[in-house]
């Protein structure tokens, strides 16, 4: 599809708009947006001064047992938010709540997983996003959605950055301690991409971020060989030897503090 004229999105937001009760129109609608935002910085532009975002939020708000539409709307965010002008009016409307719900209700439908959790990851960046991701359960959804899609390289590679991205506030110089099973899906998006150079970087680089936090060192260390798939990744990731020296001084400082306590009694 063609640059589309400030006219046509007009129209199209028209369109959502004056046949808000009509599915049909409005899931045609949702899909040529789809198509004129995936490449075009243009078409974009045009739909975000169309006021697309809180006409967006609200649509999916209401086609919440919709899957189609619903996969047409986080596509749709997941576009739009590449562009980090746009993300707050999208989180603003609401769009994070939109997003993880949609990804609860139908985590077992690959497609529309894909689209949500790249959305979350296009988000993912603005503080504001991490901060409301907290308060839904948006990492505990995505996690799920990972381990229920274990097959897919794309849904593995944007999982692990999204869960990166909640766990670390860059501008605090903080990372959150977060559950065994979070960093475990993680671990095992390494387990069953062993050859995706992609997946192996991405799953690294979050291991790099969480183990700057003692607690997150420990909790690594309890998921199975972990040590062993770090040694065979390191030729690959300069990432992997990072987290196994963190992993050993955490490793040593435990032991020092148990020698300690040994020694007191």
């Amino acid at each position: 599809l063609a640059d589309c004229p400030d006219i046509l999105a007009d129209n199209l937001m028209g369109a959502l708009r004056q046949h808000y009760e009509t599915s049909s129109i409005k899931a045609h609608c949702l899909s040529i947006i789809r198509d004129l935002c995936k490449d075009s910085p243009l078409n974009r532009a045009a739909m975000m001064t169309a006021g697309i975002s809180d006409d967006l939020v609200r649509t999916l708000n209401t086609l919440t047992q919709d899957p189609a539409m619903l996969e047409h709307g986080c596509a749709i965010i997941w576009s739009l938010g590449v562009d980090e002008a746009y993300r707050i009016n999208l989180i603003r409307a609401g769009a994070c709540s939109s997003i993880v719900k949609a990804l609860k209700n139908f985590v077992a439908i690959k497609s529309l997983v894909r689209n949500a959790i790249g959305a979350l990851r296009a988000l993912s960046p603005e503080s504001e996003a991490r901060e409301i991701f907290g308060g839904i359960g948006a990492s505990e959804a995505v996690s799920e959605a990972m381990r229920v899609h274990r097959s897919s390289f794309v849904i593995q590679l944007d999982g692990c950055a999204f869960l990166s991205n909640s766990a670390v506030d860059i501008e605090r110089e903080i990372v959150a301690a977060v559950p065994f099973e979070e960093l475990d899906t993680i671990v095992q998006a390494l387990v069953h991409h062993r050859h995706e150079i992609s997946v192996i970087q991405g799953a690294c680089f979050a291991l790099k971020n969480y183990v700057h936090e003692e607690h997150n060192c420990r909790t690594l260390r309890k998921c199975k060989d972990v040590e062993e798939l770090m040694l065979d990744i390191v030729p690959v990731s300069e990432d992997a030897l990072f987290v196994l020296e963190r992993m050993e001084e955490c490793r040593m400082k435990d032991e020092s503090v148990e020698d300690e306590a040994c020694s007191s009694l």
